[in-house]
């Protein structure tokens, strides 16, 4: 019961820091946490910690499979470790540079993005409690 309580304190603090990251407050986008030219360079680095995670979980889940286990904790250690990362620079990227606009044709925005975009976000609600 106690994780459960401290999981839902960091669930609601993460998602009302990316809320107040994402809402523009007197005309400006974002808060400039951090140098903007910093925050530039966080969507690349961004992609090279997803692409790590993708391994490192792949990696965990044959070391389980294997009956691997001190193995299996180590890789999904070092996942949740880089998923932390993740959030940190993605939030500290959106405060600073503020939420980044659809630049593609309509259709493709209401047909495409906007659908996968729905459930990017709903997934991504659900599976931080668990």
């Amino acid at each position: 019961m106690r994780f459960g309580i401290v999981t839902t304190i960091i669930t609601l603090g993460a998602y009302t820091v990316l809320g107040l990251a994402l809402a523009p407050i007197d005309g400006r986008e974002g808060f400039a946490l951090i140098p903007r030219d910093v925050a530039s360079s966080f969507p690349h680095i961004i992609a090279v910690i997803n692409l790590s995670t993708v391994v490192l979980l792949q990696l965990g889940y044959r070391s389980i499979r294997g009956k691997r286990i001190s193995l299996h904790a180590v890789f999904m250690g070092a996942s949740f470790t880089l998923i932390v990362a993740f959030l940190v620079l993605y939030v500290l990227k959106v405060a600073t540079l503020g939420p980044e606009a659809y630049k593609g044709p309509e259709i493709l925005r209401n047909l495409v993005y906007l659908p996968a975009l729905t459930i990017h976000l709903a997934l991504s609600i659900i599976s931080v409690p668990l």
